[in-house]
């Protein structure tokens, strides 16, 4: 997942709120939570035009003409916030902890393994002193890894029973990064990511994580149960091939070495080739469209297997007035496997009181998908 404080498609962040300080601040939270940080250009350059709210086109300017600054302090953080980001497990895959959260300050921990990051940032315009904070950080001093930038000065001491010594003194404005990448002392292997999470017997399919083990010896990948072919292996990242034999659905995949078995991660293992498919109906009327919704359901994966879960099956459908009259169409396109025959029909949920009212038919809808290209469904319903 791509995240971003400001792109081409918005207002730059300094338009909407001309305090450096303020971007400096969202550069932590950006690059200290989930996901792939992107950073729109000229940003490290605090470049904005505010012509119009800077909107399209005054959110795209030229670059300043009187150089590239690369000491900027919002350039020399970027570039810190991104080496951090790249050596620490807990940055990149940690589980999320909130540890105080107010109108005005947020500290939150994550942690991979043994891992851990806490992140302090406090947005108002004078200093906070928080007690009785707890954290998974060993006892001992942790120094900021912001020292002596953003108004921040502060170590930290963790006593024995995971609280910091003293108060938390925060600086106004400031940030804080502390963090601890020690040894982990269980062999377990950990998963912290795979890519892509959508695949198909035969892909190739990226893990990364930790403990792996240097050599692949005996270790093994599974989708469920089901062995996968290894490509490469290394302690921090394995390429394997999905099995042929994995059934399509939502699987766990786990990396199993002598020692033991890793964390499950889920995926979706399509039933083929995907093909877009649009379907049409003509002539459903539900009694309420605030309550009511109508999805698809069918017999593959994609079609959600029969379920009538809003998670799972396919829709909400869209709608819209045929020719003026009061007869309704509903639209809604689905990937399908390619090649191959699907059954479906549609039900009615009230989202009230999750009643369902199927497809008033005696046989299931069938439809046999283009192995290319794009497929139309148009179904009439005559009640």
């Amino acid at each position: 997942m791509v995240t971003f404080i400001d792109n081409h498609d918005m207002a730059r962040f300094l338009t909407e709120n001309n305090d450096r300080q303020a971007l400096h601040q969202a550069l932590v939270f950006l690059f200290t939570q989930r996901g792939t940080p992107c950073v729109y250009y000229g940003l490290e350059q605090y470049l904005h035009e505010d012509m119009n709210g800077g909107s399209d086109p005054w959110n795209r300017p030229m670059m300043p003409r009187g150089g590239f600054d690369r000491k900027s302090e919002a350039f020399e953080l970027i570039k810190r916030l991104a080496q951090l980001k790249q050596t620490l497990p807990a940055l990149k895959w940690g589980d999320y902890r909130a540890r105080y959260v107010s109108d005005d300050v947020l500290v939150y921990e994550r942690q991979f393994g043994s891992s851990i990051v806490l992140v302090a940032i406090n947005k108002s315009r004078r200093p906070v002193q928080l007690s009785s904070l707890m954290t998974s950080l060993p006892a001992g001093l942790h120094q900021n890894r912001l020292d002596n930038t953003l108004h921040s000065r502060n170590s930290i001491n963790i006593s024995l029973t995971g609280s910091i010594t003293y108060n938390l003194f925060l600086d106004d404005q400031s940030s804080a990064i502390w963090s601890y990448n020690g040894v982990q002392l269980s062999p377990r292997p950990m998963l912290g990511s795979v890519a892509p999470v959508q695949v198909r017997s035969g892909n190739k399919i990226a893990l990364e994580g930790s403990n792996f083990g240097t050599v692949k010896r005996d270790g093994q990948v599974h989708f469920g149960d089901r062995p996968a072919p290894i490509i490469s292996w290394s302690n921090t990242r394995i390429v394997a091939t999905v099995p042929s034999a994995a059934p399509p659905g939502i699987t766990g995949i786990t990396v199993r070495t002598s020692y033991s078995t890793s964390n499950p991660y889920s995926i979706r293992i399509l039933s083929g080739i995907q093909i877009p498919v649009a379907f049409t109906y003509n002539n459903i009327f539900i009694n309420n469209r605030y309550t009511e919704n109508i999805y698809l359901t069918g017999n593959v994966f994609e079609l959600g297997q029969w379920s009538t879960d809003p998670k799972i099956a396919q829709g909400p459908m869209y709608h819209g007035n045929s020719n003026g009259t009061n007869s309704m169409k509903w639209f809604f396109t689905v990937s399908l496997p390619g090649c191959q025959t699907v059954e479906f029909r549609y039900f009615i949920m009230n989202n009230q009181t999750n009643n369902v009212e199927w497809e008033p038919i005696n046989i299931h809808h069938q439809y046999t998908v283009p192995c290319a290209g794009l497929g139309q469904v148009n179904v009439l319903v005559n009640e």
